[in-house]
């Protein structure tokens, strides 16, 4: 999308941090990732799990933009990800979690799909991907898109779940 922004195919998008020199991006949303696991695992009744446990633990990490924000965390604790698979498809990754084959951790954002025998677990410290409402620095943006924008940043609570 940072690239849409900055070819001038988008006026909006939606990034992620860190936001690119080319973009404007006014902070909406702080989504904190969850632990998946099945609903046979061990872990599965915690209803919290230290980052630093998930240490040799087998992991199956997103390549779908999760990569740099976990292994960022998993360094600050000391902990080491024992990445056995990397995926990029949201339902692989599901159906690999679910056949045991180990674990991984999703933005919140995405509960909505994670299927029933799976268990979202909370991880502590959090781990958050700070999202923003970006546009293309030094462009003037036409009046819909202005109110657009405008709409979008009223919407946004200020207190709670934002960045």
């Amino acid at each position: 999308m940072a690239h849409w922004l900055e070819q001038g195919t988008i006026d909006l998008g939606f990034l992620e941090f860190p936001y690119p020199d080319h973009c404007d991006c006014q902070p909406i949303l702080a989504d904190e990732y969850q632990l998946l696991v099945p609903s046979t695992h061990d872990l599965a009744v915690r209803k919290q799990v230290p980052l630093h446990q998930l240490s040799g633990e087998p992991f199956i990490l997103s390549k779908f933009g999760c990569e740099p924000v976990l292994r960022a965390a998993f360094r600050e604790v000391n902990a080491t990800m024992n990445v056995t698979y990397e995926v990029r498809d949201l339902a692989t990754l599901f159906a690999m979690i679910r056949e045991g084959l180990g674990v991984s951790m999703v933005p919140e954002l995405l509960l909505t799909q994670v299927p029933s025998d799976l268990m979202a677990i909370r991880v502590t410290p959090a781990v958050q991907r700070e999202i923003g409402l970006a546009h293309p620095t030094g462009t003037l943006l036409s009046r819909p898109v202005q109110t657009l924008r405008e709409t979008i940043l009223k919407g946004v609570p200020t207190t709670g779940n934002t960045a």
